[in-house]
């Protein structure tokens, strides 16, 4: 008689541990050149008058104060060189909150490495609700997003409503790690990813990364011992199934930025990521 798949179980944890990451790419710290050039474009906070504030709740429970995106943060934004090396969309983001669960932003100089780390450690779904906020402040609640089909090349025009991506922000539980005993007996521990760990996948680059490593960063321990790089791989096939759908029974939270289209041309239905595309971040920008 055929047998049921084994059942992972879930158990609450109290306090998670810290996230691993083994890498040196991993760690948030800012080049040189990226703070040489927050130096050069932004402005100290105290120099600044009447600066328009915002307020968020961000989907962690967290407080965070933004302000609309300036010339200087756009250029951030666009910098090539800091597109490049991957720390555009952090400093861009980082130059844009004057606040974090009420801790001041101190601008160029002193304090900012560790402000930038501060921002990278948030969840990918604070990350995101920041993001969008600070989009639908600086440039209002419609941005039209050109955006070319993966079928056909063809460029569409989409009418982005901001309004309408912030009203599907979903919190994240109080509960930020959990415990699943998997098929063999194994206990392994798992949380959520940030920022530091998406600026990791981000310098694997395309041809580095797999479809699985955004899901191993997540895995803090296993039978008590903090997790490395090969823990994943100490798993046997029922054990790996078991704890990737553990994982994926707790999704990332925040706002949902997938946007569906049916293209005009080839009638083809696609979904795009609005991370994926400079020109949501900067409107009226058309790349050839």
């Amino acid at each position: 008689m055929e047998q049921a798949p084994p059942v992972a179980v879930n158990h609450p944890v109290k306090s998670p541990p810290p996230p691993i990451i083994e890498s040196p790419e991993a760690e948030a710290q800012p080049v040189n050149r990226a703070q040489k050039t927050m130096e050069a474009l932004i402005p100290e906070p105290s120099r600044l008058r009447a600066i328009p504030m915002n307020t968020l709740q961000l989907p962690s429970g967290g407080v965070a104060v933004i302000q609309p995106a300036g010339a200087g943060a756009e250029e951030i934004l666009s910098s090539v060189k800091l597109q490049e090396s991957g720390d555009a969309f952090d400093l861009w983001l980082t130059a844009c909150i004057m606040s974090l669960n009420g801790v001041r932003n101190p601008g160029p100089g002193d304090g900012f490495t560790a402000f930038l780390g501060d921002t990278l450690n948030l969840f990918p779904g604070d990350r995101r609700q920041i993001a969008v906020e600070i989009i639908g402040f600086t440039y209002g609640d419609r941005i039209d997003c050109p955006v070319d089909c993966p079928h056909c090349g063809e460029t569409n025009e989409l009418a982005v409503d901001v309004k309408a991506i912030l009203a599907t922000s979903k919190p994240y539980p109080e509960q930020r790690a959990f415990e699943v005993v998997l098929p063999s007996g194994r206990k392994a521990v798992y949380g959520y990813n940030t920022g530091v760990h998406q600026k990791t996948l981000r310098a694997m680059g395309a041809d580095g990364m797999s479809l699985l490593d955004g899901l191993k960063m997540r895995l803090r321990s296993l039978d008590g011992r903090q997790a490395t790089s090969k823990s994943w791989a100490e798993l046997d096939g029922p054990d790996r199934a078991a704890l990737r759908a553990a994982i994926l029974s707790h999704p990332d939270c925040g706002p949902d930025t997938s946007v569906r289209n049916v293209c005009r041309k080839c009638k083809k239905p696609f979904v795009t990521s609005l991370e994926m595309h400079l020109s949501f971040f900067l409107p009226g920008l058309r790349l050839s």
